[in-house]
């Protein structure tokens, strides 16, 4: 007998450019209906110079079970900064 499970996982990736396309506000976001659990990424990156770049971020993880595959991952959502020098 062979079994077979199908996993669906949704996706959806939004990003806005402003201020002339030096501020790009952006978030991936994943979502399983199976599980209910989902990862969330937002970003926030501007241009200071066409050289220098700074960004903020985070990576969350939801769910209401703790052994899906997102949910798993709850303890470890966190946030980021970053500065960037492009040569």
């Amino acid at each position: 007998m062979i079994v077979a499970m199908v996993s669906v996982i949704l996706s959806m990736g939004l990003t806005k450019l402003l201020l002339m396309q030096n501020l790009e506000i952006s978030c991936m976001n994943f979502y399983s209906p199976r599980d209910e659990d989902a990862y969330i990424g937002p970003n926030i990156k501007y241009a200071i110079t066409d050289n220098w770049s700074a960004s903020i971020g985070g990576n969350v993880f939801v769910g209401k079970e703790k052994h899906t595959f997102f949910s798993q991952f709850e303890k470890n959502s966190n946030i980021y900064t970053g500065i960037r020098y492009n040569y």
